[in-house]
């Protein structure tokens, strides 16, 4: 029983890990694609949702911050 618990404490730590990198690479691909050059925010943020199994609305409010952020940041360059 203990064996069990030991074992299901290790593994969040290994899909915690695997999570981050993950989100590495989704801002990689996010920010190299805010500029729309590659489509609209709401068809990228359904195939990211998809991929990543989580809610559309998340995924699209976050892209959405990330957009505003980008813009206000070469507004002040």
């Amino acid at each position: 029983m203990e064996e069990d618990q030991v074992s299901c404490a290790e593994e969040p730590q290994a899909s915690s890990a695997a999570s981050s990198d993950s989100f590495s690479r989704l801002w990689s691909d996010v920010m190299g694609m805010l500029d729309g050059s590659l489509g609209n925010i709401d068809d990228l943020a359904q195939e990211y949702s998809e991929y990543y199994n989580t809610y559309f609305s998340d995924v699209s409010d976050r892209m959405e911050e990330l957009r505003k952020r980008q813009v206000s940041q070469e507004l002040d360059m």
